[in-house]
């Protein structure tokens, strides 16, 4: 019902500059970022970013193919990073 065997849409990952970017806006948006370990602002130094992508027990070779419609092709439970 709607459903197709293709390949995952991805997202490329962010540049170095786009991670700087986004640590200066974090920077920039703490109320209280002078104020370290006083617990009144957010320590955005702390703050961990990670793959929420499932671990694979047996990994296969080759192409990789998902069964979804062609709108679900860029969800975030359905795309690969390269």
């Amino acid at each position: 019902a709607g459903y197709a065997r293709q390949r995952p849409g991805w997202k490329p990952s962010l540049t170095h500059a786009q991670q700087q970017e986004r640590l200066q806006w974090a920077l920039a948006h703490n109320p209280d970022k002078y104020e370290y370990g006083d617990g009144l602002g957010f320590n955005f130094r702390d703050v961990v970013f990670t793959d929420e992508t499932p671990a694979q027990i047996r990994d296969e070779r080759g192409m990789l193919r998902v069964w979804c419609k062609d709108e679900e092709r860029f969800d975030n439970d359905v795309e690969k990073d390269r």
